[in-house]
């Protein structure tokens, strides 16, 4: 609830009453505000605000008399006793016979879960690199040209207009000390500078645990929005697991030659409060991936998926086509 200030809840008063009382009484709307009660009191008829007054300091006295256990060097107990004596007061001023409304004193209605959530949480892998094996490696947290216009192809996918919705929320990886760029950025830049859209980078390679169960509990308060997350295929599988997948393309090794999937998880909020969850591979539909190389650039890598207790099944071919 909205707390005005003294003196504005002051002059809002019916004119004719006594300064002192009127502040005292702003006072108290104040802090009955706290807690569980939002109490509005207002005091039409002076001979009324006497007795009221009596009452306020009385049991204020002894509301904080029992809060504090007798001791006045217990500031931290007001905030347990204040909403308490507040609504009590609302509800002696209607019982004088205040008008209802703003002078009742009214418990807030419990938050009612919304009537349809869904919230799709998509995975993506980073821009394309030419792999260390090779004769003309890409450097370390830089992209090739093809990665750097897949970035563009993104801002173009998830557009207004677009095949897929404007995301919310950008993830990707954090930067170790020392490094200034990031594949994970390169491929986000785009849509993060066409939407103005600022993109979470606090959690590290390491972290992805953490960033499953961010996202986990953060879908009640993202009903009808996507979220767009860019990683590491060696720890792609362990994430989508972690969201709680089970398709078999979750429990597959992402292929090496493959930048153009997608993992789309669609989260809808059961009527008995839980999630049903609904997976698809789709593709950004930029460029193909060529022949599928394996599983071999995550052999011994640091955020392999076994690292965090997740396996995945290695298959020749690289993940393409719709699963489920």
């Amino acid at each position: 609830a909205m707390q005005a200030p003294v003196a504005e809840a002051a002059s809002a008063r019916p004119p004719g009453r006594d300064p002192e009382v009127g502040q005292e009484y702003a006072r108290l709307e104040d802090a009955s505000q706290v807690g569980e009660c939002v109490c509005r009191c207002r005091c039409p008829q002076r001979h009324k605000i006497a007795v009221v007054g009596m009452f306020l300091v009385f049991s204020t006295g002894l509301a904080l008399h029992a809060a504090t256990d007798g001791s006045a060097s217990a500031p931290a107990a007001r905030s347990s006793w204040e909403p308490h004596v507040g609504c009590s007061m609302a509800s002696v001023l209607e019982f004088l016979g205040f008008p209802p409304g703003r002078g009742s004193c009214e418990s807030k209605p419990a938050a009612s879960p919304p009537a349809a959530c869904d919230v799709n949480i998509v995975i993506a892998r980073h821009c394309d690199k030419r792999p260390p094996w090779v004769t003309d490696p890409t450097p370390q947290e830089l992209c090739t040209v093809d990665g750097l216009l897949r970035g563009e192809n993104m801002a173009r996918l998830f557009a207004d207009g677009g095949r897929f919705p404007v995301p919310s929320r950008l993830y990707a990886r954090r930067m170790p000390p020392d490094i200034y760029s990031s594949r994970d950025l390169y491929l986000l830049w785009p849509l993060a500078q066409r939407y103005r859209l600022l993109v979470n980078t606090s959690f590290s390679a390491l972290e992805v645990l953490d960033l499953a169960r961010a996202l986990l509990d953060e879908r009640s308060s993202l009903c009808g929005e996507t979220v767009l997350v860019s990683w590491d295929h060696c720890a792609i599988p362990t994430l989508a697991q972690a969201l709680g997948c089970t398709h078999g393309a979750c429990l597959t090794c992402w292929d090496d030659a493959n930048y153009d999937s997608m993992f789309w998880l669609s989260f809808r909020l059961a009527a008995g409060g839980g999630w049903d969850l609904r997976f698809n591979t789709v593709q950004e539909g930029y460029r193909e991936a060529g022949r599928p190389e394996g599983y071999r650039e995550c052999q011994g890598n640091p955020v392999e998926n076994h690292r965090f207790g997740f396996t995945c099944e290695p298959q020749a071919s690289s993940l393409t086509g719709v699963a489920g």
